[in-house]
């Protein structure tokens, strides 16, 4: 019978904290795959990342989201312009929806700011 540091015996630990063969232990995912398998992966994208800032490409989360990062700051612009008003700010917004219904929220967004910036001289 084995027993561990803390004096229990190893067959009443769980399967994850006993020591495998060799006394080798290793943490696995929910999947049972070993954790630290995917370094040559990690390694792979901190290349892929340094080759893309040494060509100065912008990097993939920025082409995605350049759009609701941009909607974001210019919601966030609109309601310091209103006074800190959100209900204001949709308002303003779903005006400019009735205006062209076909546009977008980041259009409607600045119209409504160019709007509130005419309006507002």
């Amino acid at each position: 019978m084995h027993l561990g540091r803390t004096g229990m015996q190893s067959r009443h630990l769980p399967r994850k904290l006993r020591a495998r063969s060799g006394g080798q232990s290793f943490a696995r995912s929910r999947n049972g795959a070993r954790r630290g398998s995917g370094c040559a992966a990690g390694f792979a994208l901190a290349i892929e990342s340094l080759m893309r800032k040494l060509r100065r490409e912008p990097h993939i989360a920025e082409e995605l989201f350049t759009g609701a990062l941009r909607e974001a700051s210019l919601f966030d612009d609109l309601i310091r312009k209103v006074g800190g008003d959100r209900s204001v700010v949709e308002r303003l917004i779903e005006y400019e929806r009735e205006q062209r219904p076909n546009a977008t929220r980041l259009t409607c967004l600045q119209n409504a700011i160019s709007r509130w910036e005419q309006e507002n001289r």
